[in-house]
């Protein structure tokens, strides 16, 4: 859910869309094969992303697991 009140401007209101259609291009259309394997990286409805998902390259860029940051990322590239 968006609260339009708390968006501040044109420009944060086309930030925060295009980031929210990165998560629907992320879980509904790379998706690795149906072959559900555990891994340290899983969904919302806690269901694991295959192992050779496109999504968990991009994760480890910034994150060990769903719940650790990795030690060279900061605080500030991730939304809060």
């Amino acid at each position: 859910m968006i609260h339009l009140g708390s968006i501040a401007s044109q420009s944060e209101l086309i930030e925060i869309l295009t980031h929210e259609l990165g998560h629907i291009v992320d879980l509904g259309i790379l998706k690795g094969n149906r072959r559900v394997v555990q891994n340290q990286f899983y969904n919302i409805d806690n269901t694991f992303f295959s192992l050779n998902d496109p999504s968990i390259g991009f994760y480890t860029i910034s994150r060990l697991s769903n719940k650790t940051r990795s030690h060279n990322a900061s605080a500030m590239e991730f939304v809060g």
